[in-house]
């Protein structure tokens, strides 16, 4: 999958989420958290970049995300669970593999 096409996809899928879960919003904080995270990474997503920095951000996104979605004061519809549940999927089939520790890293 080429860089544009990638970018694409997490974008069309975050903003199918963002519709779905507009229609369920009720003004909670955690809500309008959410909904900034999902603002910024579309953001980054609309911009013509290739240097990893959008990667980055969707793992990022997907971290506070994820967050908010399983532990905060959030309620979804089915609708939105589902719309979640195809960005998760995405996610870990094509984010989580091309994450990848750059430097002088030491792990364990």
């Amino acid at each position: 999958m080429t860089e544009v096409v990638f970018q694409a996809r997490a974008s069309r899928l975050i903003l199918d989420f963002e519709r779905s879960f507009q229609l369920d919003t009720q003004g909670r904080p955690d809500e309008e958290r959410l909904q900034r995270y999902i603002k910024d990474i579309l953001a980054v997503l609309n911009q013509d970049d290739s240097s990893g920095k959008p990667l980055l951000a969707l793992e990022k996104f997907y971290q506070s995300a994820s967050f908010i979605v399983g532990l905060g004061n959030v309620t979804l519809s089915d609708q939105t669970k589902q719309a979640w549940r195809l960005y998760d999927r995405f996610h870990y089939a094509y984010v989580k593999p091309r994450l990848t520790v750059h430097g002088n890293t030491r792990l364990g």
